[in-house]
Formats: structure tokens, C-alpha cells, sequence
């Protein structure tokens, strides 16, 4: 009985830990003329430009982070020259319209 418990327990540790190490954000962006959406990280460093994509012709858009950190990381979805803060840790997926 006790193997049985250790066992479950180890399989259900293991599945909780094998969240994905990717960040998803994505949306739709209407009415206004820039057709350029920008995501900038936040560091003791300074701001640091990561990406930017086009906007679609029905104003949406996604970015898709690699290899995100696993404690909150503090970046900004830039568009019109608007910030909008997002704190994001791996295997989050995040939208914003």
C-alpha cells in the first residue's frame, strides 16, 4: 500500500513539473493606426527590446516566448506608444485587447 502512495505521489509530482517552458500572449488591437505591437522585458539592466510583430488585417496579433523564466518576469506589450505591464512566468498564456 505504502509503494502505491509513493508511487502516485511521484507520478503526480512529475505531471505538475512538466508545465510547458513557453509563454503565450496574444489579442486584438483595433482602431488605431500603428500596425506594429512590440514586447519588452524588464531588468535590473534596463528594458530590453525581445520582439515585435505585425498586426493581421483583423488586428490581431501573437507572440509566443521560448524558454521563459519560471519565477515572474516583468515585461511591457508596447503599442501606440501605450505600455501595458504583464508579469509572466512560464507556461502562462496572456491576452490582451
Amino acid at each position: 500500500m505504502k509503494k502505491t502512495i509513493f508511487l502516485l505521489l511521484g507520478v503526480a509530482s512529475a505531471l505538475c513539473s512538466c508545465t510547458s517552458s513557453k509563454v503565450e500572449i496574444s489579442g486584438k488591437l483595433l482602431g488605431l493606426s500603428p500596425k506594429t505591437v512590440y514586447l519588452e522585458q524588464n531588468s535590473a539592466s534596463g528594458k530590453v527590446l525581445i520582439d515585435s510583430v505585425t498586426l493581421a488585417p483583423d488586428g490581431s496579433y501573437r507572440f509566443e516566448l521560448s524558454n521563459a523564466p519560471a519565477t515572474p518576469a516583468m515585461y511591457n506589450l508596447i503599442y501606440c506608444s501605450e505600455r501595458v505591464p504583464l508579469l509572466l512566468c512560464k507556461g502562462d498564456k496572456v491576452t490582451v485587447n
